[in-house]
């Protein structure tokens, strides 16, 4: 069986086959100048090893990239190198990692950085053409078949400039400040300057950019639909101990009453609010049954907007027996 390539190895090629391709008959690169192109993407490899990492392309015999797009010229010495325009490429994937690429194009593909992005579509391109064959027929099958469809009336998000986001991912895997004009949903626009991009959260389509600010060292959201003119500016120390999963874990992208979490208590109608027998508002929700129509569930949550529009959206099959606080807001809504 024909020796596997190691992960830098396959990554090494990568770099190598889009260098290629910028490379034209009339503008051919010889092995010093794809040398020189492969260090400045931190790539340090001999010529002699770019010569023999070029044959195997020609040849077709590396099992992870098969280009037959590829020209050389031995004519005379140095050889040189270019890529036939048109030519069609294969990036040679399992079934498996080829359909694990197509799910992440499918749902992250916009949060991939452009220059990476574009890097990366020889590869979107083959695990499409790879999952399309007769053979993984099931693999396809499961791509035209799974969705994500999050619980609830789902309105249109807000349409969000590309160019931000990409200036905020960069600034996020940088460590840059940003600056940026925000507006708030009463249209009174304010300037900010210097907040610290921690990272970037997808609430049902609505982008929110998580923040620091550097003189209070207080987190802030902002909805990246409502920026303009946004800037990249001076590098930034990330906090060693914040993290984007427990933040959010923790409830602070929502609108809260209060900072402390409370422990609620709620009387569920067993047919209307049968779902939650299987979900959960909290890690520590515990369950008990009060009779043959209603059961009872005990959780922590943060003390917030979003919460108490969660009960309200149960209407009459949902009663709030504590704290009294989420009991009156309820009642006053009522």
């Amino acid at each position: 069986m024909p020796k596997r390539k190691s992960p830098e190895t396959a990554l090494r090629l990568l770099h190598l086959v889009e260098i290629l391709k910028k490379a034209t008959k009339d503008r051919p690169l010889t092995r010093t100048d794809i040398r020189s192109k492969l260090e400045d993407e931190g790539i340090g490899i001999d010529e002699e090893q770019i010569g023999r990492d070029i044959e195997a392309l020609l040849l077709q015999q590396d099992r992870f990239l098969i280009l037959n797009g590829i020209k050389v010229s031995r004519k005379k010495k140095p050889h040189t190198y270019w890529y036939q325009k048109g030519a069609q490429d294969i990036v040679s994937v399992s079934p498996e990692l080829a359909f694990a690429l197509k799910l992440t194009e499918r749902y992250l593909g916009e949060f991939i950085p452009a220059k990476e992005k574009e890097s990366l579509m020889l590869l979107f391109k083959s695990a499409g053409e790879i999952v399309g064959r007769q053979s993984n027929i099931k693999y396809k099958r499961l791509l035209e078949r799974f969705e994500i469809f999050p619980r609830g009336y789902q309105l249109i998000p807000p349409p969000v400039n590309e160019q931000h986001v990409q200036t905020l991912l960069s600034a996020i895997a940088l460590q840059q400040r940003v600056s940026f004009d925000y507006t708030r949903q009463q249209k009174r626009t304010f300037s900010v300057v210097n907040v610290e991009p921690l990272g970037i959260v997808d609430r049902s389509g609505i982008l929110t950019l998580v923040t620091l600010k550097p003189d209070t060292q207080e987190t802030r959201n902002y909805n990246i639909s409502r920026m303009s003119n946004l800037t990249a500016g001076s590098d930034f120390s990330y906090p060693k101990q914040f993290s984007l999963k427990a933040f959010v874990e923790a409830g602070n992208m929502n609108q809260r009453f209060s900072d402390k979490p409370v422990t609620v208590r709620l009387k569920l109608d067993r047919t209307r609010c049968a779902d939650m027998l299987e979900s959960k508002l909290s890690a520590d929700q515990k369950f008990s049954n009060l009779n043959d129509k209603d059961f009872e569930i005990t959780a922590t949550v943060p003390f917030s907007v979003e919460l108490l529009w969660w009960v309200l959206e149960r209407g009459r099959y949902c009663e709030v027996l504590a704290p009294n606080e989420l009991r009156d807001l309820v009642e006053s809504e009522g």
